[in-house]
């Protein structure tokens, strides 16, 4: 499970909207298939967008590839695709690097 907080820093935000841009909630479901490699789908519900009361959903898949650095962690670079249907009707490409703990 992740949760997304976006603040936007510049340009100011358009009036009526607040600086907190985004909240979303973001359950995700992933299989290591390799050592290296993982595949995984992500469902976001964000109650917030857009700096206002204003809901959106979204279906994401994600390839990528974690490279271990101590039992349990590793640092990952993922390709993924994010489809967002409810409020904006988008479909993107973004390039993901964080660490990963296994629990």
């Amino acid at each position: 499970m992740s949760m997304q907080l976006t603040e936007r820093v510049a340009p100011a935000p358009e009036p009526g909207s607040s600086r907190l841009q985004r909240v979303a909630f973001m359950p995700q479901v992933g299989y290591n298939f390799s050592e290296l490699f993982y595949t995984a789908v992500m469902f976001s519900y964000a109650p917030r967008t857009r700096g206002r009361a204003i809901p959106d959903l979204a279906l994401t898949g994600i390839f990528g590839v974690g490279f271990p650095l101590a039992d349990g962690i590793r640092f990952s670079v993922a390709l993924e695709a994010p489809w967002a249907f409810h409020y904006h009707q988008t479909l993107g490409v973004v390039v993901y690097s964080g660490l990963g703990f296994r629990l």
